[in-house]
């Protein structure tokens, strides 16, 4: 069986899943208008693959610190159902329903905490998923990453790992992602296929002869551009 392992934002939606919830947070009154600011010029490291992934979900998390698990879960179907389902690129539900259709694993690895992650895959009817692990403390997120996060080399460290219990034959795997963070685990798969690529990687993957794939931005997503 072939596996298929996808990066999530910019990748299968048009736009970045965490910095859509940051929106939602601001929305819900739950976080000031300077919160987007802040996140922005972090979201510019991430970019530039300089962002310290800690520090970032530290700030992510800070607005939900007093609110508990359960109470964060209760946000996500609106978030979910209002500013994700419009993003996901059509393209996406075609292609994931043609592997599925193939017998293919399909496998979301992201660097976005898991409870987000999780709730858009659950969208997409996709039931594999490594992404960034928070730790709790008294049924609250305290901030913190619990192990390995799933960022830039830490996708192969964790992607390893599921194969531990998940065995497949390397040359069976493909990777779609739209990042040059990815690198690590483009370059690691047999075939990467740059989905969406920011200039930067489609200009590695040209040189590389690898696929790329551009798909047509939803109507959500148009809608928002200048």
């Amino acid at each position: 069986m072939p596996l298929a392992i996808f990066d999530l934002d910019e990748t299968l939606l048009c736009g970045d899943t965490a910095s859509l919830f940051c929106r939602r947070l601001v929305k819900l009154g739950l976080a000031t208008p300077d919160f987007l600011a802040e996140e922005a010029r972090l979201m510019e490291a991430y970019a530039t693959r300089t962002l310290d992934m800690a520090d970032y979900v530290r700030f992510l998390m800070r607005p939900l610190s007093q609110l508990s698990t359960a109470q964060v879960a209760a946000l996500l179907p609106a978030f979910i159902a209002e500013d994700i389902a419009p993003r996901i690129y059509p393209q996406a539900h075609q292609l994931l329903h043609t592997l599925a259709e193939q017998n293919t694993r399909i496998l979301i690895i992201s660097a976005t905490p898991t409870f987000l992650v999780r709730a858009v895959a659950e969208h997409l009817g996709v039931a594999d998923v490594l992404a960034i692990d928070l730790t709790v403390t008294d049924n609250h997120y305290n901030g913190e990453i619990e192990g390995i996060a799933s960022y830039q080399a830490g996708k192969i460290t964790r992607l390893e790992a599921w194969l531990r219990d998940h065995p497949f034959p390397r040359a069976d795997m493909t990777f779609y992602s739209d990042s040059p963070n990815d690198l690590p685990l483009l370059e690691y798969v047999p075939h990467p296929v740059a989905t969406n690529p920011s200039p930067v990687l489609e200009a590695i993957a040209h040189e590389n002869q690898w696929d790329i794939l551009h798909w047509q931005a939803p109507s959500a997503c148009l809608a928002t551009q200048p």
